[in-house]
């Protein structure tokens, strides 16, 4: 999880603790999720983690090895 998905989650959770109106802050984030949803399905380029190539990682990958001139190619 990123962080800023940790900000919005903790800002939620304290919304729904401190404000005077119980049932605003529940309604409102779901409210905002069905349509963050519904703007992701009709356009996935607005994900935070969204590659033009559709890979997750790298297809090849290289990391020294700490205390050796080796690299070791990972896939």
């Amino acid at each position: 999880m990123n962080g800023a998905a940790l900000v919005a989650v903790t800002l939620i959770i304290f919304a729904e603790k401190t404000l005077p109106w119980p049932r605003l802050a529940p309604y409102a984030t779901a409210g905002a999720l069905v349509l963050y949803g519904a703007l992701v399905i009709t356009s996935p380029k607005l994900l935070p983690t969204f590659q033009q190539d559709g890979a997750a990682m790298p297809g090849k990958m290289q990391m020294e090895v700490p205390g050796s001139d080796r690299l070791i190619k990972r896939r």
